[in-house]
């Protein structure tokens, strides 16, 4: 049976999508590739709950902030409950639908909705969930006593702990795609798109009465309905602004917009009294907004947010790139920050050696000292570059350039027939390399001698695959698992399981680690295909890797956190 362990330390916030404040405002709860107990007054974190192996696009803390609870991807699909206190985990419940929504109620009951189900569940233990009501639409109230569900033109208003109905309002069209259904933070009013109108139902009288948005989409709403924060398309972006609830036909806007991607109305939490409002836009960051003013404070993730770059490690340090551009330096032992190199154009880090490290910004290779000061310029018009060894190669519009020596100039070799290629995989302890393009006019992948100066075409497929250290294997990551090949027979050795997203082997060649889809990585003899290790963890899928000491595997997943793992020997 393969090994399942944990990785040894997780750096980074991770990308964040969900936030919940409870309603005494001591606890902050922000959610997305990790869960992550917060200051609210500044918004550092303060613990961070278990089971790191899901996505949570949700999240909820009980009126008491004792406990809180996340919906988790998985197989099954999960909403996990913690003790606030302790950080320890006392429920899990499985549902055979990913729950959008949860709220926590004050008795320890769990509400949470799909669609138009809405399930209950006591939140300490495992008990299966009991559904109390179906329709087209549904939403659950925070506080976790009323839930509603849209069925045709009504809209049913239901109490949580016996889920009999309060009341049905027949109303006209009730529109039911994603925020259709928007309670207050106080669970008092329910906000909802008729006839292609916004009203506001008051769930105390059960009034109705229009509500201006200035043509805006509603995505959550203030404690009494005061404010307003609503979403209007911006080309492929969304703008979330602040309405202040008028009687008028136009709302007094409050804030300037704020630019906002996949953004839905679990990605903000309020204050009890409507003054402060946090964000969290899935693009990684996380934000809070004074109403008053219409000033927003971004929070300051620690070391990165969600990630599109790459890892480089020597010894007990890792180097990573940042979403803001820079490159920061990671001591692997303590997960502390160590520097920052670069700011301004994204940069990404592509070698080390003897104190120095090398990054790519804006198309040129720039040479830096680990402990500080300018860089000095290696090469421009580089399009990709990536370690080999205990060098870099670097690939330029018509040249490969491979730097093994930082005091001399580099090897050179010119394309004899440039191709647009988008990956390099070269091998450790050889010249060669091998490179991979698709486009408009084609596809393939190539072998590489730098030694020979010579280019073999090896498939016309130029999907990723991986060159082994010895330059002898070549593992295809195709959509139907991993393929390790011989390289001068092209014999199919033997084939992985799984969606592979990328891999590298281990500096020996012994064994082979491979990223599938739902965020695993799976460790392979490299001879047999034998899986030796399973590491769960990653919310998303890892694209970058890199070794440290001893060993170690140092992992950078797309979600935005930094992992280092010890392999099985």
């Amino acid at each position: 049976m393969p090994v399942a362990l944990g990785p040894r330390l997780v750096v980074g916030d991770g990308r964040t999508t969900s936030v919940a404040l409870s309603p005494n405002g001591k606890v902050l709860l922000t959610g997305g590739a990790r869960r992550l107990l917060r200051d609210p007054g500044t918004g550092r974190v303060s613990r961070a709950l278990g089971a790191e192996d899901c996505l949570s696009q949700a999240v909820a803390l009980s009126p008491d902030g004792q406990l809180a609870a996340a919906n988790c991807t998985g197989s099954p699909d999960t909403v996990r409950v913690w003790d606030v206190a302790s950080g320890k985990l006392v429920g899990r419940h499985a549902y055979p639908e990913y729950q959008f929504g949860l709220s926590l109620g004050p008795t320890g009951r769990l509400l949470s909705v799909s669609g138009g189900s809405v399930s209950a569940v006591f939140a300490r233990g495992e008990t299966p969930p009991t559904v109390l009501a179906q329709g087209e639409a549904a939403e659950v109230a925070p506080d976790g006593q009323t839930f509603v569900v849209v069925q045709g033109k009504e809209l049913r208003i239901h109490e949580a702990a016996t889920a009999a109905k309060r009341k049905t309002l027949t109303l006209g069209r009730i529109s039911t795609g994603p925020n259709g259904l928007v309670y207050s933070a106080d669970s008092r009013f329910l906000a909802l798109k008729v006839d292609g109108t916004w009203r506001l139902v008051d769930l105390t009288n059960f009034s109705v009465v229009a509500l201006a948005t200035g043509g805006a989409e509603v995505l959550t709403l203030s404690a009494g309905a005061r404010t307003l924060l609503t979403i209007s398309e911006n080309g492929p972006e969304g703008r979330v602004t602040l309405l202040e609830r008028g009687s008028g036909a136009k709302p007094r806007s409050l804030s300037q917009p704020i630019n906002a991607v996949n953004f839905d109305w679990r990605s903000a939490a309020w204050s009890a009294d409507g003054r402060q409002l946090w964000l969290a836009p899935s693009m990684g960051g996380l934000s809070r907004v004074e109403v008053s003013t219409g000033r927003v404070h971004p929070v300051q993730l620690t070391v990165f947010g969600q990630n599109d770059g790459a890892v480089v490690a020597a010894g007990s340090q890792a180097f990573v790139n940042l979403d803001e551009g820079a490159v920061v330096g990671v001591d692997l032992r303590t997960g502390q920050m160590t520097g920052s190199f670069g700011k301004g154009d994204p940069a990404f880090p592509v070698g080390l050696g003897d104190g120095e490290l090398l990054t790519l910004e804006a198309g040129r290779l720039l040479r830096w000292s680990v402990t500080g000061g300018a860089p000095r310029p290696l090469l421009e018009g580089v399009r990709i570059a990536t370690p080999q060894g205990d060098g870099t190669v670097a690939l330029t519009e018509d040249a490969l350039y491979r730097f093994q020596d930082l005091s001399q100039a580099p090897q050179q070799w010119t394309l004899q027939e440039p191709a647009p290629y988008s990956w390099l995989s070269p091998s450790a302890g050889t010249g060669r390399l091998i490179a991979g393009y698709e486009g408009m006019t084609g596809s393939g992948t190539d072998l590489i001698d730098l030694d020979e100066g010579e280019t073999f075409p090896l498939s016309e497929d130029g999907g990723p695959a991986l060159l082994s250290p010895d330059g002898t294997r070549v593992a295809w990551l195709r959509s139907s698992g991993v393929q390790l090949t011989d390289l001068r027979s092209g014999q199919v050795l033997w084939t992985g399981k799984g969606q592979p997203m990328g891999g590298t082997f281990t500096p020996d060649g012994t064994r082979l680690v491979v990223s599938l889809f739902d965020g695993t990585l799976a460790v392979h003899d490299a001879s047999s295909g034998r899986l030796l290790q399973t590491l769960p963890g990653h919310g998303s899928w890892v694209e970058s890797f890199a070794f440290g000491a001893d060993g170690q595997l140092v992992t950078l997943g797309v979600e935005g956190t930094l992992r280092v793992w010890d392999l099985v020997r």
